[in-house]
Formats: structure tokens, C-alpha cells, sequence
């Protein structure tokens, strides 16, 4: 009998840890379950408790990075975890500029249309008259 997990026990343990996981997760675990439960791993490990920075600022700081990597994905994955921790839009595309003085102005460029997307969603999860 097998002990290692199944990608469907890797993404209930990220569901359980995160509450949801972006969709390219369930290819991740289909193809290669331990890689993304290690990248879990890390993951909670810098942003899980003991950090001094706070949920807003370690939204944009992964964005940034993700925005200076052109991992569109992630991009958009942190936009709106950003916006779910209260991050205003214009604090983003602060962060966008901020990233295109050394990643170049197409960085912001291509993100803007992944922080339109990030809105209307985000717009679409609040309840209605909030």
C-alpha cells in the first residue's frame, strides 16, 4: 500500500491551509503532486505566522516579483489576493510602476489587463449592496 499522497490529498491540504488555490493547481497536482506540495511548503512558510510584514504588503511584494517574472498566472493570483486583503487598486498599480522601473514599462503594460480581470472577479465575489 502506497503512504505518498494523491494530487486530490495535496489540494485538500492546500484548500484546508489557504481556503482556495489558483486553477493551475489542479494541473500541478495531477502532474507532479510532491513538487506542489513543496512549493506549499514554502509557500506557508513565508507567509505564514512569525512575519512582520502584513497580508497587504506580502500581496504586493509576491506580485511585484511575479509581475518582474512576467508569470502572468501569479500576477493575477496576488492581485486579487490583495484586493481580499484590502489592498486598494491604485496600490497596485503603484506596485506595477514601482516593478517597471527595472523590469521596463512593459511590465505594468501587460499587467493591467490581469488587474482589470483581478477586479471584475473580485467585484463579482462581494455580496450585493456592500
Amino acid at each position: 500500500m502506497s503512504t505518498e499522497l494523491t494530487g486530490e490529498d495535496v489540494l485538500a491540504r492546500i484548500r484546508a491551509d489557504r481556503g482556495h488555490y489558483p486553477e493551475v493547481f489542479e494541473v500541478a497536482a495531477r502532474f507532479d503532486p510532491q513538487a506542489l506540495l513543496d512549493f506549499h511548503a514554502g509557500y506557508r512558510h513565508a507567509m505564514g505566522p512569525g512575519t512582520s510584514l502584513s497580508e497587504p504588503v506580502r500581496q504586493l511584494v509576491l506580485l511585484a516579483l511575479d509581475a518582474a517574472a512576467h508569470f502572468h498566472r501569479g500576477c493575477r493570483f496576488h492581485m486579487l489576493e490583495a484586493l481580499r486583503a484590502g489592498v486598494e487598486p491604485e496600490e497596485i498599480v503603484e506596485t506595477l510602476r514601482l516593478t517597471g522601473l527595472t523590469g521596463g514599462y512593459h511590465v505594468p503594460l501587460v499587467a493591467y489587463p490581469l488587474l482589470a480581470e483581478a477586479l471584475a472577479e473580485f467585484e463579482a465575489e462581494r455580496p450585493p449592496g456592500s
